[in-house]
């Protein structure tokens, strides 16, 4: 299963790459805990880059794809870790209590969080000069 069939709106995501991305080596910007929900935000700029982006991104000379991923009805959250280049593959799955699980590996931060619901909070294009 595709981390995008967890998504309850994977359409910003389906109409910028066509397919469904990598999360693999996300570079992780932010993470963001928020008592009201509880929720956690991630911020992470993907290791891909659309075939085809947007007519703006291209105009624009974009080369990289900032996504935030909204976690809603957090039940539980394990953090270690944290530095200046937090870089970690991100693992989408269904739990064994009805729910879902992200999960980071291979880097940090070592993240590890229980939730309800997934959204795409977020797509957007940026010019990295250091990704060209």
């Amino acid at each position: 299963m595709s981390w995008t069939n967890l998504l309850q709106n994977a359409q910003s995501i389906e109409a910028i790459f066509g397919r469904v991305p990598s999360l693999e080596k996300a570079r992780i910007r932010e993470i963001v805990f928020n008592e009201d929900g509880p929720t956690t935000l991630l911020r992470l700029d993907l290791s891909e880059f659309p075939e085809k982006p947007p007519e703006k991104w291209k105009r624009l000379g974009y080369n990289r794809v900032q996504l935030r991923l909204l976690c809603l009805g957090v039940k539980s959250v394990k953090h270690d870790g944290w530095g200046t280049n937090n870089t970690a593959d991100i693992v989408l799955s269904a739990n064994s209590l009805g729910g879902l699980r992200l999960l980071t590996e291979g880097g940090l931060p070592r993240l590890t969080v229980e939730f309800d619901v997934l959204l795409v909070d977020g797509v957007s294009g940026y010019r990295d000069e250091a990704h060209d």
